[in-house]
């Protein structure tokens, strides 16, 4: 055999190998196709798996009924007596400064709040004097606290006369001579 014959043989194997077809391309996936489908995959069981519940809230005890702790005369003495004062004296003499409105807008609040003190347990005389009177303190205790807030002189001493009205109705009627 020649030189030539030999060649042209490999030339020949060369040449009979089969052309890739479509067929063959698609029975081997590229390794990028894998890779996206396997992340596609993971990223769907992730998905699937169940959350963490969030911790439940606490059970909070059933709200206890309204009790009184201090007695009428306890808070006559600690609140009514002073705030109402407080509220009186701005007739003679205004508040100089914002640090004094504060401090008579506290001692406002805590007038008006005792008269919802004065309608709770054991306080609370089944009596409408005692009710309308109170209602009467607590009112004028947010009327005082409204003009306050607005540094109305005139309001103050207004909402200090409709507190005298309360308290002497009550005075007249609750309280032992």
């Amino acid at each position: 055999m020649s030189r030539s014959q030999s060649e042209r043989g490999a030339t020949a194997t060369v040449a009979r190998k089969p052309p890739l077809t479509t067929s063959s391309t698609l029975a081997a996936p590229p390794c990028r196709l894998t890779i996206v489908v396997l992340t596609l995959v993971g990223l769907a069981v992730a998905a699937c798996e169940p959350q963490p519940a969030e911790p439940a809230a606490p059970e909070l005890p059933a709200p206890a009924p309204l009790s009184a702790v201090a007695s009428v005369r306890q808070i006559m003495d600690a609140m009514v007596i002073p705030s109402s004062a407080a509220i009186w004296d701005v007739a003679r003499e205004a508040p100089a400064d914002d640090e004094a409105w504060s401090r008579l807008a506290h001692l406002a609040v805590q007038l008006a709040e005792s008269g919802n003190l004065l309608l709770i347990g054991e306080r609370a005389i089944d009596d409408e004097v005692w009710r309308q009177t109170a209602i009467l303190l607590r009112d004028g205790g947010a009327q005082a606290l409204a003009a306050i807030e607005a540094r109305n002189v005139e309001g103050v001493v207004e909402a200090g006369n409709a507190l005298i009205d309360s308290c002497e109705i009550c005075h007249e009627r609750h309280l032992a001579r």
